[in-house]
């Protein structure tokens, strides 16, 4: 994905219950400025098996720019 600008709109919510709502806004102006954003860490969507985080649904908002997210090494032992 190519970005207009070597920025990012960085990870704020921290699974707050209007994390997916904020992101959904984060992610069309990021998408309308060309540049990449990270939703942060996806713990709490693998623990919890909702749908907050880097999701399909986010991608179609933002087709043309890179979409990053992180998981921990103690995530990773335990999928």
């Amino acid at each position: 994905k190519t970005m207009r600008a070597p920025l990012l709109i960085s990870s704020m919510t921290g699974g707050m219950p209007r994390a997916e709502a904020i992101n959904r806004h984060l992610s069309e102006a990021a998408q309308a400025l060309g540049i990449a954003m990270c939703v942060g860490s996806q713990r709490v969507s693998l623990q919890s098996r909702n749908s907050q985080g880097l999701t399909r649904a986010l991608r179609r908002l933002a087709p043309d720019i890179p979409l990053l997210a992180n998981i921990g090494a103690a995530q990773l032992r335990e999928a």
